[in-house]
């Protein structure tokens, strides 16, 4: 059945598991942020004292037109393993993709109404924005020519950007250091040999890996940030990345922007 939207997890469509699948809406709830305060002097209001992005949620909303109860049964458990963790993505975001997990699958309320509504909670929390699906790469401290103020055609603009790094040694490298306008990040104690390379990346699963590889070998990199780095390489959007190192070296950075 013909529909406006196009939803996919992890690159596959869900219209493709079964053509009585009609998406009737996906929503997108505002995101939940939490607003830390103190008390004030003055017999009023309160000191704002930081701010949260917490969550974001999508939920994609619908219908299975199927008559027979059995069939529509297993073509909602085909939604179900569809709706897996991973990478969500719409048609109306262009560019755009939503690392979350899915934290309401679909259920059938009653077998009999065909008609019967059907809802999936998808919700962002290690990193609650959406994301550009193709980073950008700029080698050296060249991310500053890369435009980040908005997204080509999109209408969309990036509230922020945020920064994958390769530090490849060319000599014996022991400190690294990377700064933007927004965070910095320093690492000691590398003790990188010509042909190594520091990677500061993102998995598969959202969660942070710090390593060396080269040389015949892999190695944990994670204790060698200082405790003063920032936990991740954030810049302004049209701004770029810079590093230095006590030894000779190249970088590659990727860049992806965040927005609403």
């Amino acid at each position: 059945m013909q529909t406006r939207f196009s939803v996919q997890v992890n690159g596959q469509e869900l219209h493709d598991i079964a053509e009585s699948i009609y998406i009737v809406d996906v929503r997108e709830e505002a995101p939940d942020i939490d607003i830390r305060t103190s008390g004030a002097a003055r017999p009023y209001g309160r000191h704002i004292t930081g701010m949260r992005r917490e969550t974001l949620t999508v939920e994609v909303v619908c219908e299975v037109h199927e008559y027979d109860v059995t069939a529509r049964a297993a073509v909602v458990q085909q939604m179900a393993a569809w709706a897996q963790d991973g990478y969500l993505t719409v048609n109306y975001r262009p560019g755009q993709r939503l690392r979350c997990v899915c934290e309401v699958l679909p259920s059938v309320g009653s077998a009999l109404r065909w008609t019967e509504r059907i809802a999936m909670r998808f919700v962002a929390v290690d990193l609650p924005f959406w994301e550009d699906a193709t980073a950008v790469s700029a080698t050296d401290s060249g991310v500053s020519a890369y435009g980040l103020k908005r997204s080509a055609g999109s209408g969309f603009t990036a509230l922020e950007a945020r920064a994958e790094a390769e530090i490849t040694a060319t000599g014996h490298v022991t400190i690294v250091t990377l700064q933007t306008d927004r965070s910095a990040m320093v690492f000691t104690g590398l003790n990188m040999s010509p042909g190594e390379t520091l990677y500061i990346k993102y998995g598969l699963n959202g969660m942070q890996e710090i390593y060396i590889s080269g040389g015949g070998g892999t190695r944990s990199a994670m204790h060698c940030r200082t405790g003063e780095s920032a936990d991740d390489l954030l810049l302004t959007p049209g701004t770029g990345v810079a590093f230095t190192s006590d030894g000779s070296a190249s970088a590659t950075f990727l860049v992806r922007r965040l927005y609403a």
